[in-house]
């Protein structure tokens, strides 16, 4: 049978459609990019430990392109955090197909004396010239103690709080927050906060951050939905966990210290 003229208006109309379904890709003129595997923080009266990131990639803040990429063999803070070994990366293109990736990958992780324990823990995100927006942590076979095996992939900001003679307090995983004023999807794979404990000693808090990566670009698409936190479940008393010793370091290629205020 010959296509009629009907047929084939209808058929020419049917690709216009399709063609303006394709959404228009807005070039990018300025991206970022950040990643690192580990920090910690140690509150005080009279001042602030802070541990540097480690290792990072970038940040970078640019209207070029980079790409970057680092890795420690091991991080050793006695009490507060061991890990294996640590990979970060992060890269940025501009232009009509232009996007940013970081990711985050840390190794035999070991928090708070056993408290938290994992054999990998990775966080990454993504932006693109499409306007999307997307970020993930994945946790392999991660155990809280009091809790037992935590989800392979959590939702975002899933935070559990814990109680040991040790220390308390919570954990937040797959972290994510989003600065509209600077389009920016930060995601922490893990963010554990001590608030109480014999592990704190003198100290009125303590942070450590597992697997950290930034991604942002402009011009920027719809702002990503990100659901609150939910309520946190109050975990039992587990065995006590030692805090031994004054903080050190032991890696290949150690990061600084930082001493803030006394």
């Amino acid at each position: 049978m010959k296509p009629t003229r009907r047929m084939l208006s209808a058929l020419a109309v049917g690709v216009v459609f399709a063609f303006n379904a394709i959404p228009a890709l807005a070039a990018l003129t300025s991206i970022s990019g950040y990643a690192y595997g580990e920090s910690f923080a140690i509150r005080e009266a009279d001042g602030l430990t802070a541990g540097l990131p480690f290792p990072t990639a970038g940040p970078f803040n640019q209207s070029s392109n980079f790409s970057a990429s680092n890795s420690a063999a091991s991080v050793t803070f006695p009490g507060l955090l061991t890990t294996g070994l640590l990979q970060v990366a992060t890269t940025g293109t501009v232009g009509p197909t232009g996007a940013v990736h970081s990711t985050a990958t840390v190794a035999s992780v070991n928090a708070l004396s056993g408290t938290l324990t994992a054999d990998h823990v990775s966080a990454q995100c993504a932006v693109d010239s499409n306007g999307n927006t997307s970020g993930s942590s994945t946790l392999t076979n991660a155990v809280l103690a009091g809790v037992g095996a935590l989800a392979v992939n959590p939702g975002p900001n899933t935070v559990v709080a814990f109680s040991t003679l040790a220390a308390s307090g919570t954990v937040t995983l797959n972290e994510q927050t989003y600065d509209p004023a600077t389009n920016t999807l930060t995601v922490n794979a893990i963010h554990i906060r001590v608030t109480g404990g014999t592990l704190l000693g003198s100290a009125t808090s303590i942070d450590i951050i597992i697997a950290h990566v930034e991604c942002d670009a402009t011009p920027g698409g719809a702002h990503p939905v990100i659901p609150e936190a939910p309520i946190a479940l109050l975990l039992p008393l587990t065995a006590l966990a030692v805090f031994g010793g004054a903080i050190f370091l032991s890696t290949r290629r150690g990061p600084a210290t930082l001493r803030l205020g006394r």
